[in-house]
């Protein structure tokens, strides 16, 4: 039994699913990932966890985030919106090198875009495919304005 508090307290500020846990279970400790965290549908309550036990010397899979870092140049300089289509890569590592992903984005202009194949994750293979898109810099959108409607307005004859 885990103090539902104090579990919420240590996953404030983290990425759960890509952070080691060092566990005591029946006086034996063993370090763990999580795998999924179900909560109650309308409180924040926490109502249970699947904890994944690994090994040190065995290599997991497992996903990770990916945090941008920087103002594109497209943002900055043109007007141009960044959106980041994917959030998490899918890695190879072994447990003591679990990363976040973290990607430059400062040098992309307007139509550029930031792929799986640009992230250098050390000590870590990367599952995900090369050719994904993981940010791109779009044109501003400009709004249109509506012409104004032409006044077509007619005047009926009046009963005599």
């Amino acid at each position: 039994m885990v103090d539902s508090l104090a579990l919420e307290k240590a996953l404030t500020g983290i990425e759960p699913e890509a952070t080691l846990i060092d566990l005591t279970v029946d006086g034996k400790k063993s370090r763990a990932l999580i795998r999924e965290i179900q909560r109650h549908p309308i409180r924040p309550d926490i109502i249970h966890v699947d904890f994944y036990e690994i090994k040190a010397d065995e290599k997991i899979t497992l996903k990770v985030p990916v945090h941008l870092v920087g103002t594109p140049d497209g943002v900055r300089n043109a007007g141009g919106v960044l959106d980041q289509v994917t959030r998490e890569v899918e890695i190879e590592v072994l447990p003591e090198h679990i990363p976040i992903a973290r990607a430059r984005r400062d040098r992309l202009k307007i139509g550029d875009s930031l792929h799986t194949r640009d992230l250098s994750i050390p000590n870590a293979v990367i599952l995900t495919g090369a050719d994904l898109t993981i940010a791109t810099v779009v044109p501003p959108r400009a709004e249109e304005v509506a012409a104004p409607a032409a006044e077509t307005a007619t005047e009926s004859p009046s009963p005599s």
